[in-house]
């Protein structure tokens, strides 16, 4: 209900840490394999990449979240550097600076 509301606001909107947070509590708050799970999964992920905002947390919580099937379903078997530049474009990811 919050996130629904969040995606309506004319105020805020999501980034790839409101996504990465959503997924960690699909993770750890839905039963495994459920189907409630699943369908949380597959709307994060539909949404994030539409929005463009698969960071590296989404997708280490949606390791966590998806059964291995269900991950190369939604990722369609691509691994990280392969995905589509339009599902990252909005990801600003800060590096520990270089020694």
């Amino acid at each position: 209900a919050t996130f629904d509301e969040l995606l309506k606001s004319e105020y805020v909107s999501p980034n790839h840490v409101t996504y990465g947070t959503m997924m960690k509590a699909t993770a750890r708050l839905l039963p495994l394999r459920s189907q409630l799970r699943q369908k949380w999964t597959k709307k994060l992920f539909e949404k994030s990449s539409k929005d463009g905002y698969v960071g590296d947390m989404f997708l280490s919580w949606l390791k966590e979240a998806a059964s291995p099937k269900h991950y190369h379903e939604l990722t369609r078997g691509r691994k990280r550097q392969n995905f589509p530049p339009e599902w990252t474009r909005n990801v600003i990811e800060r590096r520990p600076a270089k020694k």
